[in-house]
């Protein structure tokens, strides 16, 4: 299987509660050749509302970021732990996560085969790490996901956004 038929199966999928308030599934953007993915927590309003991860205050933020280490969104991937926005905006819940992440997270991986990831808060961390793994304490620690991918994790862009923004 390639990203595209994933891609195609994600827009289909109707396997959870989350798909019912959501506009559509948001799948993954850049680079399917990077050897960096960035692993974000689900989509929030502006995400849902143009179908791509990581563009809305957060994705802004993760773009300078990006650009301060002399790199540019085109040159990476980007994707979520859930695909379809949980209702308020609120944090996917664990059960949400894990179902989701194996719907398709792990579908992704495979067939992208990065060399790096970066899990994006809490969320993406409990995902592709190990269940005693906090970000306050493990975050910039790197660990091998069960996939056998090299990870490093760091606070979400939307953490820091309500922190200091």
């Amino acid at each position: 299987m390639d990203l595209s038929e994933l891609e195609g199966e994600l827009a289909n999928c109707q396997a959870c509660p989350l798909r019912q308030d959501a506009i559509a599934p948001v799948g993954w953007y850049g680079n399917p050749e990077s050897p960096i993915v960035f692993v974000g927590e689900g989509p929030g309003q502006v995400e849902d509302d143009y179908g791509c991860p990581l563009i809305g205050p957060s994705g802004q933020l993760l773009d300078k970021a990006l650009w301060a280490a002399k790199m540019t969104r085109d040159r990476v991937l980007t994707t979520n732990v859930i695909k379809c926005r949980p209702k308020n905006n609120r944090t996917p819940d664990i059960a949400e996560a894990d179902f989701c992440a194996k719907q398709w997270l792990q579908r992704e991986l495979e067939i992208i085969q990065p060399k790096v990831i970066v899990a994006l808060g809490s969320v993406a961390l409990h995902c592709l790490g190990r269940p005693d793994m906090r970000i306050t304490r493990d975050r910039g620690m790197w660990f091998r996901t069960e996939q056998g991918f090299d990870c490093i994790a760091t606070y979400h862009p939307a953490y820091l956004l309500r922190q200091y923004g």
